[in-house]
């Protein structure tokens, strides 16, 4: 009975918009879902989220979702959610490292080691990175993004036609 009343809105409220079409959002008790024609957008905290995090009860949601989530933003609402405890144990998760605030977090994807970073002093510190599956500690971690973050700096300036 209980799981039912979760993914009920606590509220809807309709409205038009400046282009004349009409739009819901569906307040929960923690986040919303706007619905505009066809197309459904889900807030938690502020940042974009699949709308069945928004809309299924905790203890619905399987916590080997984590593994197709793309955004650590978005992977820090899903723990946030599901509660570390139950994520950690669920995926077998296991502190590998700690160095700098950070720790590297490995997880069991069914026999295949999953390695994210968790950074301490973010604002948002369940804000996984995810890694290469050959990282065995936070420098390594840190170094393998900084190297993402360079290559993905020159594919954009290459996609503008910027030259450096």
């Amino acid at each position: 009975m209980i799981e039912q009343s979760l993914m009920t809105p606590q509220k809807t409220i309709e409205i038009v918009t400046r282009e004349g079409d009409k739009a819901r959002i569906h307040i929960f008790a923690r986040g919303i879902v706007l619905e505009r024609g066809t197309e459904t957008c889900a807030f938690l905290a502020g940042v974009r989220v699949p709308d069945w995090l928004v809309q299924k009860s905790a203890e619905e949601i399987d916590a080997r979702e984590l593994f197709r989530l793309k955004r650590p933003e978005v992977r820090s609402r899903f723990v946030n959610r599901l509660g570390v405890k139950r994520v950690m144990s669920s995926l077998g998760g296991k502190v590998i490292d700690r160095s700098a605030g950070c720790q590297l977090i490995a997880f069991d994807d069914e026999g295949r080691r999953r390695p994210y970073l968790r950074n301490g002093h973010s604002s948002d510190p369940w804000a996984l990175e995810e890694l290469d599956a050959s990282i065995k500690t936070v420098e390594q971690a840190l170094a393998w993004l900084e190297r993402r973050r360079e290559q993905e700096k020159r594919r954009e300036r290459a996609w503008r036609g910027i030259r450096y």
